[in-house]
């Protein structure tokens, strides 16, 4: 995919047939937004949808049961920008934008960095999102093999943990291991234990 560096608006990028957007944030230091093309709309062909490209991909991994999380999505009239790419109309399941509480903004999503031989983990979720451990219903963890980076392959994994709310799955930590083993497993809960703990 050719990026043009953001603008402080947007910056359009080719991609395939239709054009990627890029958002530089107004509310969110040093975050860019990436939409791709969804659809057009259903009686007004000057009418586009456009999907976060993270969210898109977070919930294809996602898919629990056959729900996956919301992909939040910005309107375009006749290739102006109609929907606060800031404030979406659904909140954003890959952790950046409206999905992120007050308090996130100065909060950390890296947890844990180990590379160390024999644990080499880094785990990923914010301390606000723990709460949705309080309201769950059950607590799925998925391991996905295909798309986790080179580094963590054979027999490393992307794991997942989801919260199931009312009948919808929230993805809410995400660890990259490079071990599947009880020890790595260990590790991987001890490090969410210490953050309910503190």
């Amino acid at each position: 995919m050719e990026s043009i560096p953001c603008a402080s608006v947007f910056a359009v990028s080719s991609h395939y047939q239709w054009p990627v957007i890029q958002y530089k944030s107004k509310h969110w230091d040093s975050t860019v937004l990436e939409f791709s093309y969804k659809s057009a709309g259903p009686k007004d062909s000057n009418m586009v949808y456009y999907q976060c490209i993270a969210c898109k991909n977070l919930s294809n991994l996602g898919c629990v049961g056959g729900e996956k999380s919301g992909v939040a999505h910005i309107k375009l009239v006749n290739g102006v920008i109609v929907t606060n790419p800031d404030k979406t109309n659904m909140p954003q399941s890959c952790g950046t934008g409206s999905n992120t509480s007050t308090a996130a903004e100065e909060e950390t999503f890296l947890q844990k960095y180990d590379l160390t031989p024999n644990c080499v983990m880094v785990v990923f979720f914010a301390i606000s999102d723990l709460e949705l451990l309080l309201e769950a219903e059950f607590v799925l963890c998925d391991g996905n093999h295909k798309y986790n980076p080179p580094e963590f392959h054979k027999p490393g994994q992307l794991c997942i943990l989801h919260t199931i709310i009312k009948g919808k799955c929230h993805p809410f930590l995400f660890a990259l291991m490079k071990k599947t083993n009880q020890d790595a497993y260990r590790s991987l809960f001890n490090c969410l234990q210490q953050a309910m703990i503190a």
